[in-house]
């Protein structure tokens, strides 16, 4: 069943995070022929608008809805009650947590933050840093989940990750 998605909606749009939609217009872009399509503004660059045209499946796949406060509290607990593999490999690594990161769980993405952040103390005990394919996927990971929680949960960026190692500590 497809979430549909309405003007005036926060969603998270791929790797651009937040975003309102603020319209459906017509366009022709490029010749292309007119078309529906969402205008989304993100919400942390307003300088930005993206369209997604409504009549595509696989585009509109990129628009989900943001969570909900009990949503972000489960998603913690859930995090922490499941767990994600180490992979050694570093390409493997790079390839299975990437695509991780890009998808919509968010359980899941945080295994994958708390995974690179322990791999990353164990390197600098080594004084040695992460691999930078390492550093991208967490930085990704990072900004999707702090954007989102932050967002959400009317709390600032940097305070995040402090709310949820409270949150499971509280569990």
């Amino acid at each position: 069943m497809a979430i549909e998605h309405a003007v005036g909606d926060f969603v998270t749009y791929r790797q651009n995070g937040i975003c309102k939609i603020k319209r459906t217009v017509k366009q022709n872009f490029a010749g292309m022929g007119e078309r529906e399509y969402f205008e989304l503004a993100p919400v942390y660059d307003e300088k930005s608008v993206i369209f997604v045209p409504v009549d595509s499946d696989p585009l509109k796949a990129g628009m989900r809805h943001i969570l909900s406060r009990e949503e972000i509290d489960a998603i913690i607990s859930q995090s922490e009650a499941d767990s994600e593999e180490w992979i050694s490999d570093p390409k493997a690594r790079a390839q299975a947590f990437g695509e991780i990161v890009s998808g919509d769980d968010r359980a899941r993405i945080l295994r994958v933050i708390k995974l690179l952040y322990r791999h990353k103390i164990e390197l600098e005990e080594k004084k040695k840093k992460l691999y930078a394919g390492d550093a991208k996927i967490l930085a990704a990971a990072e900004k999707a989940i702090i954007e989102e929680f932050s967002f959400v949960l009317g709390i600032k960026r940097d305070e995040v990750i402090p709310y949820i190692k409270d949150r499971l500590k509280a569990d």
